[in-house]
């Protein structure tokens, strides 16, 4: 195929979407006009919001059809007016990027009667029900979580899934406290990275020798090394692309060999060791206070952060079919895009026109169906024909190496459980004769304060899990990143 046809071809589609766009526009221009003649309207174009030069594009037949839908009995009584939207604007309440702002209502009577028109055979851009403009589909998703979370009656703390996601969570945080607590976070990554790399760990020399390949680069092979600390998360996350050979990869249970030669000796936490520099530049008279919340905090993160329990939550709404009538009926009816709320159980009335109340498909002779956008939208939930969710933090948090929103004042209870467990941990000390041989005591100690920290958050996250999906993801401070693919329906 040339390329001079290409773009003709290309031409023509667009010419052919936008006439389409057009007609469609115009049709609704012309049943509204139709329905305000029927109701003895002085000026029935100025009446229905239409202008005199508008007017004037729309064509004989397109009037013929306009008239034939206004005859048909179902719209013998839709209010004292029909309005023509379809070509105004609404603020929309979707977050950013989303900016689309054209009204899911084409035209309209009553509170009651908001209709999305919808030609008969029709598969063009018209007889879409969500727009592919950027942010929309996340938008989308957005909403049908409100509205599913208000109508579907569900608490997700005693769903099977979720229980699994909390349970994940849980023995994240419990290991990483067993296993984790060796360093300050920041600067042991780095001095550690440093060591890695350097002659002093050996690990250039393994490589060489796994490789046999004396033509490879010094550079090449740190920055492999470099690679391989990020893929397995002990320092700052990497594609992985400067990988040299797969099978010269270091596992997890190989690196901690390597830990333990650069720790060189101290006290032993699980199967890592404790750095004696590191506790002594802790406070003994503060062991538990801003040093040891900070680590609490950091490995609280670091479990947050891990990708398996966000792919079972993103696994639970894929396959939630609940979830997809809420969100064909969200493309379909604008309902939280424009209001910021989610229906109340029934097609909505109140005062903002933009959201669409009534499907009304049409041919040239009449009306074809005519039905409320709910009802439509939980026999059509097969629609929907994808549900993809990610995570992004929101940043609305003061701690941000913690996740936690403000809202919900979990903050406040985070800084409780971390001060009443820290006073609980001083008197242990005291009792226990705690600084007289701090070496022996400490692992057992410290840990204890780790899980009972983390034991009580989790019970807090359960809490509020109970009020909902969108509360969870909120106060631990994840924004829902969406998509979805709604095939267009045989209108």
């Amino acid at each position: 195929m040339s390329k001079e046809f290409k773009t003709f071809l290309n031409e023509t589609k667009q010419y052919l979407s936008e006439a389409s766009t057009a007609d469609a526009t115009y049709t609704e221009m012309a049943i509204c006009v139709a329905y305000n003649k029927k109701l003895n309207h002085k000026d029935p174009i100025k009446a229905a919001g239409i202008s005199p030069s508008n007017w004037k594009k729309v064509s004989k037949s397109l009037q013929n059809t306009g008239t034939a839908v206004v005859n048909d009995s179902k719209l013998s009584n839709v209010g004292g007016v029909m309005i023509h939207s379809g070509a105004g604007s609404s603020k929309t309440k979707y977050p950013k990027p989303a900016s689309d702002t054209t009204p899911k209502t084409d035209l309209y009577g009553s509170n009651k009667f908001r209709f999305s028109l919808k030609k008969s055979g029709d598969s063009g851009k018209g007889a879409q029900l969500m727009s592919a403009k950027s942010g929309e589909a996340n938008g989308v998703i957005v909403g049908a979580i409100k509205h599913y979370e208000k109508n579907e009656k569900q608490n997700i703390a005693n769903d099977k899934e979720f229980k699994e996601i909390f349970k994940i969570l849980n023995d994240k945080m419990l290991k990483a406290s067993r296993n984790d607590l060796n360093v300050e976070v920041s600067k042991g990554k780095g001095d550690f990275k440093k060591w890695y790399v350097s002659k002093a760990s050996g690990r250039a020399d393994e490589i060489k020798k796994i490789l046999n390949d004396k033509s490879i680069k010094d550079s090449d092979i740190e920055k492999h090394m470099k690679d391989e600390l990020g893929l397995l998360g002990a320092t700052s996350m990497v594609k992985g692309d400067n990988i040299i050979d797969p099978k010269a990869q270091i596992s997890r249970n190989e690196l901690d060999a390597y830990f333990a030669d650069y720790m060189e000796g101290g006290v032993k936490v699980g199967d890592v060791t404790v750095s004696k520099k590191y506790l002594k530049s802790v406070d003994k008279k503060d062991l538990a206070g801003p040093a040891l919340k900070a680590q609490v905090a950091d490995l609280i993160k670091t479990s947050m952060d891990t990708l398996d329990w966000q792919n079972t939550i993103s696994n639970w709404f894929s396959n939630n079919k609940s979830l997809k009538k809420w969100v064909v009926y969200e493309a379909a009816s604008g309902m939280y895009k424009f209001t910021g709320k989610a229906i109340g159980g029934s097609d909505y009335a109140g005062p903002i026109t933009a959201v669409a109340n009534k499907m009304l498909v049409f041919h040239n002779k009449g009306v074809k169906k005519l039905e409320g956008v709910h009802k439509w939208s939980m026999a059509n939930a097969n629609l929907c024909d994808k549900v993809s969710v990610s995570f992004k933090g929101s940043g609305r948090s003061k701690y941000p190496k913690l996740g936690l929103a403000a809202s919900y004042d979990l903050e406040k209870d985070f800084d409780t459980i971390l001060n009443e467990e820290y006073d609980m941990l001083k008197q242990r000390m005291l009792q226990e004769g705690f600084f007289s041989n701090i070496k022996d005591k400490i692992v057992n100690t410290v840990k204890g304060f780790y899980e009972n920290v983390i034991k009580r958050v989790m019970d807090k996250l359960i809490e509020y899990a109970q009020k909902g999906i969108s509360a969870i993801l909120y106060v631990l401070g994840l924004q829902i990143s969406g998509y979805t693919v709604i095939k267009t329906p045989e209108w």
